[in-house]
């Protein structure tokens, strides 16, 4: 799910992509590791055409994470297209 929020940090609107998954008592320290791979992985890219990953949150959506990025008025590509 897509959210926009604002970061007093940045002073601009952003994006909070909260992860579609539903942590229970036993899986959630095995989602939280996965998460932050991909969030590792995010964090080093560096290329014109991908948003820079801004941090990541699990206290909004709690228990569920979210990870925080520019918000781009447009939408999404297909939005954008249209």
């Amino acid at each position: 799910d897509i959210w926009r929020g604002s970061l007093d940090i940045v002073r601009q609107p952003v994006c909070l992509k909260v992860l579609r998954y539903f942590p229970t008592k036993n899986n959630r320290d095995a989602a939280f590791k996965a998460c932050l791979k991909e969030v590792m992985v995010w964090r080093r890219l560096r290329h014109p055409h991908i948003l820079p990953l801004l941090g990541i949150n699990e206290d909004l959506f709690g228990p569920r994470f979210c990870l925080i990025s520019p918000w781009m008025r447009h939408g999404n590509i297909i939005e954008y297209l249209q």
